[in-house]
């Protein structure tokens, strides 16, 4: 017999994996939390950038004590909406057409 997860329940998963790694139960062969906890946040800049567009470039820790805590770095492409789709409302420092302006359209 299957366990079942809603969508909702889903998303709870997810928002705890990130905001509170430290009291999720990995799975048993991991040893060490952090190295999991970033693990998953590339699988989830993997999963967005190939279902949103855009192309998932790295990982990154907090940048200079800032307080943003691990930042997901995303490239456009061809892909994103010419709205700039799910990435729009996020990072407005930087203006659709800069970040287009640095796709390799090669």
């Amino acid at each position: 017999m299957s366990k079942i997860i809603t969508a909702k329940e889903v998303a709870e998963i997810v928002n705890k994996a990130i905001t509170e790694p430290r009291d999720v139960p990995w799975q048993r062969e991991i040893h060490n939390v952090c190295d999991a906890h970033e693990a998953f946040l590339t699988g989830l800049g993997d999963l967005i950038a190939s279902s949103f567009g855009g192309e998932y470039l790295t990982l990154s820790g907090s940048l200079g004590g800032d307080g943003l805590g691990h930042c997901l770095h995303f490239q456009w492409n061809k892909a994103v909406p010419v709205d700039g789709g799910i990435y729009a409302d996020y990072d407005i420092d930087v203006s659709l057409d800069e970040w287009m302006a640095g796709f390799d359209k090669c």
